[in-house]
């Protein structure tokens, strides 16, 4: 892992600015720290939770030659630790597997598939959040990932945190602002500045930079929120989301790096019978996706961008 120098990301900063990572969803790639726990007793209890989830993404032909169809799968386990009403610490890890199905990709790299896969991504979450009184917050997060093709983990190893203050006005208003830092394989570290905004409308309706269902999400995003009754609730709402892996030592860039960078934009329904079980379904379209190949130094050797392509998703989630 290489950091060489700082830089902004235009496209995270433009949809961060826009008010659309949520306080307990903004870290990136610190990945998502935890919801902040409601106070429902004199006494919090430590929880567990268990999820997966697997999405496909139909194919979608490629801009200049070829086509590419994509399915991913995986799950977390998590524990969330209170201290005492005001302070949790929530741990997590969450494990993911890409697999990519390209055809006739020639301009990516110069052969018919520019990485065979299946890729993997390992990612341990840690974030720390604090109930100062009721109107300001914070919260900390951190993570490391191991993202590879096939290879060691020392090569595929990135980190990130963020830094999250918020501003409760009301029951129903709170405003966040912060930052969060990300290191990428062999090239520039990502800096992105944060301002959130959580809007509880009325009893129904929410508008969160935190979507349905975003156990297979990764990045800022933005959603409206349905909820007519305490078992169902409904949304829509698009997102930023990037990965990347290190690459085996064969192929058309040995030791490289893949990235794939998309904006998918959703509509999702949770079903949740119970506090502790919750079932997830999603469709939607990746309105613009983009998909890049470096060599092991980091120095781009192509990228292609795909057509506007559907997907479908579900997830299950368990506390306990």
């Amino acid at each position: 892992m290489t950091i060489r120098r700082a830089m902004l990301c235009p496209a995270c900063v433009m949809l961060a600015m826009a008010g659309s990572v949520a306080a307990q969803d903004a870290a990136k790639p610190a990945d998502a720290p935890a919801d902040a726990p409601a106070e429902t007793s004199d006494a919090p209890e430590v929880s567990f939770r268990v999820g997966g989830f697997g999405i496909y993404h139909f194919k979608s032909d490629l801009d200049k030659n070829g086509d590419v169809s994509l399915s991913r799968a995986g799950g977390e386990v998590g524990v969330n630790i209170p201290f005492g009403k005001t302070v949790f610490l929530d741990v997590a890890f969450r494990e993911e597997a890409s697999w990519y199905n390209f055809s006739n990709a020639v301009d990516l790299g110069g052969t018919d598939s520019p990485w065979d896969g299946p890729l993997y991504d390992h990612r341990l979450i840690s974030s720390l959040f604090v109930r100062h009184n009721d109107n300001w917050s914070w919260i900390v997060a951190g993570s490391v990932a191991w993202s590879h093709e096939d290879s060691s983990a020392s090569d595929s190893m990135t980190g990130g945190g963020v830094g999250l203050v918020t501003y409760s006005f009301n029951d129903s208003f709170a405003l966040s602002a912060g930052v969060s830092a990300s290191a990428r394989l062999e090239r520039s570290a990502r800096i992105v500045p944060i301002i959130s905004i959580d809007w509880k409308i009325n009893d129904a309706w929410r508008l969160s930079g935190r979507g349905v269902g975003r156990l297979a999400n990764r990045g800022p995003g933005l959603a409206l929120l349905y909820s007519p009754n305490e078992t169902w609730t409904f949304g829509v709402g698009a997102s930023y989301e990037t990965r990347e892996w290190r690459l085996d030592d064969e192929g058309v860039a040995p030791d490289g790096i893949a990235e794939d960078s998309r904006l998918p934009i959703e509509f999702s329904a949770v079903w949740k019978p119970s506090k502790r079980l919750s079932l997830t379904g999603t469709i939607g379209v990746d309105a613009w996706a983009e998909y890049s190949l470096y060599d092991k130094n980091g120095d781009r050797i192509g990228d292609v961008q795909a057509d506007p392509t559907p997907f479908v998703g579900i997830e299950a989630k368990v506390m306990f």
